[in-house]
């Protein structure tokens, strides 16, 4: 069975629950549909820069020129 996957211990899963819960989010459009986004960190320069990533077709140029907020829907 080495061409399998190996399971991941309980302590990477209580850490993948975290990220999800505490990182996960649903972006609330123009048209009030639902997207996912989430927040993470990108190291550039020795920095953490904190960032939100998510769809193009929510936040995009047109979004921004006249909106000058984001509704973030937290899970919990």
């Amino acid at each position: 069975m080495d061409k399998y996957p190996q399971s991941i211990s309980e302590e990477c899963t209580r850490k993948i629950l975290n990220q999800m819960e505490n990182s996960i989010y649903l972006i609330k459009g123009k048209e009030k549909e639902l997207n996912l986004g989430f927040f993470c960190h990108i190291k550039y320069n020795n920095k953490d820069i904190p960032v939100l990533i998510t769809s193009y077709q929510i936040i995009n140029e047109r979004y921004l020129s006249n909106n000058d907020k984001i509704n973030i829907i937290n899970n919990k």
